[in-house]
């Protein structure tokens, strides 16, 4: 089963929450035997990796300004996915998973992860204010 994943920054030794999750989770994954792809954003990557403990890692170029900076990576994402011909595409976080509705209309499986308390009353679901 090919699972490509996307919604993060990228692996290995991107500072993150999502990125530590995925850096902690894909390994396990594919050491099980599944065909893992984590497709990072360029602008984040300091290395030449093609592979990590397992994991296959594509780099695609997305303009880095925080507004829409998650959105066209997914979207770019979403389409490598469709080539790729995966089986699950795995989204993280919210705004990322904007897209869903586009890797179904592509015929994608979608799986996804919501990360953190967002929107949610404040830091670990305190209240703010």
């Amino acid at each position: 089963m090919k699972i490509v994943v996307t919604g993060t920054r990228g692996i290995p030794g991107i500072m993150g929450g999502v990125e530590t999750h995925c850096e902690e989770l894909f390994p396990r994954i594919a050491r099980k035997g599944f065909d893992v792809t984590v497709i990072r954003r360029k602008s984040y990557v300091h290395d030449t990796l093609r592979q990590y403990e397992g994991i296959t890692l594509v780099d695609l170029a997305t303009p880095k300004k925080k507004s829409f900076e998650a959105i066209v990576h997914t979207f770019r994402a979403v389409l490598e996915a469709k080539k790729l011909k995966a089986d699950i595409i795995h989204i993280h976080a919210v705004g990322p998973a904007l897209l869903t509705p586009v890797a179904r209309l592509l015929g994608l499986k979608v799986v996804f992860t919501h990360h953190g308390q967002m929107g949610c009353g404040g830091q670990n679901g305190t209240q703010t204010g």
